[in-house]
Order: C-alpha cells, then structure tokens, then sequence
C-alpha cells in the first residue's frame, strides 16, 4: 500500500528530547497508546534526522482481549472495520463487541437494532461514524488500531486503547486520525499508555491532509528553551 512519508530534523537541541506521537483520543473516555517513539540528542554540528511512515488510507480495526507486555499491547483477537455489522469474538467463543455500520449517518435519528439489516442511505447525513456495543455479560476493554498487510501477514497496531467498557454500553465515535506530536525532555516512557502532560501538543497534523511527503524541524529557542515543530521549506 502506498504511504506517507513524514520526516523530522533536529539540531542544536541542548537537551535530550523525544518527540512522542500519539493519535487524538476520540473520546474523553478513550486512552492514547504510544504509536511512536523518536529520540533527538544534542548535536550542535550536525542535523538529526528521522523518518516515520503511515497508510495513504489507513485501515481501521477493532482488537479485544488485550495483554499488556513492556511497551506493547497484543489484542487476543481482532477484526478489520469494512463497511458492515461484525462481531468480534473473543477466546471463549463468545460474543463480546458487535461493531456497528461504518458509513456516515445521523445516529440522532435511527435507534439502532443490530438484529436488522442496516437502512439504505440516499444521501450523506454527516461524517463517517464508528459504533460499539459490548454485548457480553462482562466489562471489557478494547482497541482501536490500524489493520496492515493481507492474508498471513495480517498484522494489527493498537493506537487508541478504552477500558472497563461495561455490558450493553455503547461506545460512538468518528474514526478521524489527528496526530500529536509531544516534544518532551529528558523523557522516561513508562508503558504503551500515554501519560498525557498537561501542555499543550507541541505538533499536531490530520493524516489525511497531510501531503505524500512533508518535512517538519523540531526547534528549541535558546532563550526560554521552549519547543516547537515548524514545517521545513524543502524536503
């Protein structure tokens, strides 16, 4: 598939920083899971350079069952989001989270039965739109991530994480892919999850506007040592 291509410059940092990227929880209740990590280190003759890679049109899933291992999380299970009214069923061979019909509608204005089969639409009523349902007797967490490769070499990347999703509780959201870049210094990770700090994200991009290649300097002023992303004028 083809991708984007982003690059990242850095030179005469005082400090070690890492630009930590995340995607926009798009939920309060919602959790970033650290997508990125890219290390700068103080290079007063030299520029840093670093490269990250997405989807042109990234693919969405939904994951269940996750196990938590230094600084990944591994869904037991997980399904492609493709337009339709799945389930995703979990190691016991039950029903845990039915995924509602990924096409923009107006959910004010339909109750939704997910023994029925979805309504014919005859125009667009609003942004493309995600919906589940947890429909087993427990509390579950989920992930929301990005679906790569076909057949065997399938593979899923969590980036949004909710937990404690009780029964029958409905989760909506817009599958919208904002990027957050957070420029932190000295910066220890702890674990997939995100700590967010209470500033603001020093880089923030929606994927799907962003060019095929862009090139963006990670900038620190020398009087307050405050850091900014400014794009670059040539790649």
């Amino acid at each position: 598939m083809a991708q984007k291509i982003i690059n990242f410059y850095a030179n005469q940092l005082s400090v070690n920083v890492t630009l930590v990227l995340v995607f926009e929880p798009p939920l309060p209740s919602a959790r970033s899971l650290v997508w990125k990590e890219i290390k700068f280190f103080p290079m007063f003759r030299s520029h840093a350079k670093a490269t990250v890679t997405c989807d042109r049109s990234p693919r969405l899933a939904i994951g269940i069952e996750q196990t938590v291992e230094d600084t990944n999380v591994f869904p037991a299970t997980w399904l492609e989001i493709k337009g339709d009214y799945t389930t995703v069923t979990g190691s016991e061979k039950q029903n845990y989270l039915g995924i509602g019909y990924f096409t923009p509608y107006d959910y004010g204005n339909y109750d939704y039965d997910y023994d029925i089969d979805p309504p014919d639409w005859d125009e667009d009523p609003g942004p493309s739109m995600c919906k589940c349902v947890n429909q087993c007797n427990s509390s579950i967490d989920f992930q929301l991530g990005l679906a790569h490769g076909e057949g065997m070499n399938q593979r899923f990347e969590p980036i949004i994480l909710w937990k404690d999703i009780v029964p029958s509780c409905t989760v909506t959201f817009s599958p919208k892919l904002i990027l957050l870049g957070y420029a932190i210094k000295n910066y220890k990770g702890n674990g997939p999850l995100f700590d967010k700090i209470e500033s603001e994200p020093t880089w923030s991009q929606d994927i799907s506007l962003l060019d095929d290649e862009t090139s963006w300097n990670l900038v620190q002023d020398k009087t307050t040592g405050t850091m900014t992303v400014e794009r670059a004028d040539v790649i």
